[in-house]
């Protein structure tokens, strides 16, 4: 049951502001590679190339609120990587163990991925609070499995700018025009033609107008929007990183925007209704 709807009440964050954004990252090194079954020299394990990008990508970021959402079996590869993340004021969320399709799993498998990976990071001393899942499902019963979890919030494939409660969890949700991979790697022309969306993917211009489009919709619509962004993608793609770098000094400077963390959206939400 749906509890509270992303509606403009007060404003949004502790300054009210007109609508709200969440700078969003998703995986990290060799699990989903492993997941797929793709074939991993010993000698490169725990070399990814993203592991080495990560001071980069951390200076780009720099002091922005983000969530950088993990496999969990990260915690046993890159540990350091995930504290110094977590240090440096950003917020850690799961993305399943090994970035395990959600949709395809049982309830059973769900929750012991859940189970395990919660407590993969708490032994590094950061407790998530959110959830997305790969491919963005949102099966059955997984508000109550992620609620039973401890976890307070989840980011699944939804409606754009309806971040709401339900069920206890809050949902904070992404569409797929808002993901850079769907929009600009060229391997996914299959997963758009499935979509009903254009098969060729966007131009790095085209992209960039994409994200100016998001946060007008957000100051119009008085609403949050989720961005996704990949390491990996950025790598393979280097055209795509000056259109990152602009879109972050593009939320500096919006004043009429809350750029916040999506555990930050999440206890917002939950708390609207005292605010209201």
């Amino acid at each position: 049951m749906m509890e509270n709807a992303n509606t403009p009440g007060p404003g949004w964050g502790p300054q009210r502001k007109r609508g709200a954004v969440s700078l969003s990252f998703d995986n990290l090194g060799e699990a989903a590679a492993i997941n797929r079954g793709d074939v991993i020299a010993a000698e490169d394990f725990g070399h990814h190339p993203t592991a080495a990008f990560f001071p980069e990508f951390l200076g780009m970021v720099g002091d922005m609120p983000a969530t950088w959402f993990i496999e969990a079996s990260n915690a046993l590869v890159y540990p350091d990587i995930i504290r110094a993340w977590a240090g440096a004021g950003k917020e850690v969320g799961i993305h399943a163990w090994q970035h395990e399709s959600w949709g395809k799993l049982d309830a059973s498998q769900r929750q012991d991925i859940l189970r395990r990976s919660v407590d993969a990071f708490t032994d590094l001393g950061i407790r998530p609070q959110g959830f997305r899942p790969p491919g963005g499902a949102t099966p059955p019963g997984a508000l109550e499995e992620y609620r039973n979890a401890g976890l307070s919030y989840c980011s699944p494939l939804g409606e754009m700018g309806n971040s709401h409660v339900a069920d206890g969890v809050a949902v904070v949700p992404f569409a797929w025009h808002h993901v850079d991979a769907y929009l600009i790697d060229p391997k996914l022309t299959a997963l758009r033609g499935r979509n009903g969306d254009p098969e060729p993917h966007v131009s790095m211009p085209q992209w960039a107008g994409v994200l100016d489009a998001a946060l007008a919709f957000a100051r119009d619509r008085r609403a949050h929007v989720t961005l996704i962004f990949h390491p990996v993608v950025l790598l393979e793609l280097p055209d795509s990183l000056p259109v990152l770098r602009d879109f972050i000094g593009k939320l500096k400077v919006a004043d009429d925007l809350w750029v916040a963390t999506c555990g930050d959206v999440a206890a917002s939400l939950h708390d609207k209704p005292r605010m209201t």
